[in-house]
């Protein structure tokens, strides 16, 4: 049997702030051909009702509660891997989608190889974040890195330049690890706030 895979996503106020984007996102999990998976919905402070239409959609996610006061994504990312029960962890955002049914088989077969993998498409994010992504130049530097071991099907292959960085997901986005490498690796650094650092620094 495959290796079985566990999907942490956190989530906060997805229904109220995203017009619950991680409806769609759920939905494409289901379509995995793989599907020797749990999904971990990390609780992060909703006072929406995010929670309730995410079982209504699959009422076999396990719903872990975050930190009732303000914490950031690297602590809500690594309470829901620390309830994980896969050898594989799938880090994944509420605003992707992953259209390919083939990408879970994808990932068990790279991390035989590999510590880790990640890439895919953004489906709900604003279409003009990579512009504020390009004023980091920290973030520039590991674009090769993600060209070597991303299995986005496509954009990644094409000429590397400021068109290309909103085809890019990082591990926290959309990424892979064995579990037994992250919890060694004592997982997301927690000292960070805001968006994009936890990620690019556990890389």
């Amino acid at each position: 049997m495959s290796k079985m895979i566990s999907v942490v996503i956190p989530t906060h106020n997805n229904h109220k702030e995203k017009n619950f984007s991680l409806g769609y996102t759920l939905k494409s999990l289901s379509h995995q051909a793989n599907q020797n998976f749990e999904i971990i919905v990390v609780n992060d402070r909703c006072t929406d009702n995010t929670i309730q239409k995410a079982k209504q959609i699959n009422p076999d996610i396990h719903v872990v509660e975050g930190e009732q006061i303000s914490c950031n994504l690297g602590s809500i990312r690594n309470i829901g891997a620390r309830e994980s029960n896969g050898e594989i962890i799938v880090f994944l955002d509420e605003d992707i989608i992953l259209a390919d049914p083939g990408v879970f088989n994808c990932i068990v077969a790279t991390l035989e190889t590999y510590d880790f993998t990640c890439g895919a498409k953004r489906y709900w994010s604003s279409p003009y974040w990579y512009r504020h992504v390009m004023l980091d130049q920290s973030i520039s530097s590991i674009i090769n890195t993600l060209r070597d071991i991303s299995i986005l099907p496509i954009g990644i292959n094409k000429s590397i330049g400021f068109r290309d960085l909103n085809e890019f997901t990082f591990i926290g986005g959309f990424g892979a690890m064995r579990k037994d490498i992250f919890m060694k690796s004592g997982g997301f650094s927690e000292e960070f706030t805001g968006w994009g650092l936890e990620d690019t620094e556990y890389m």
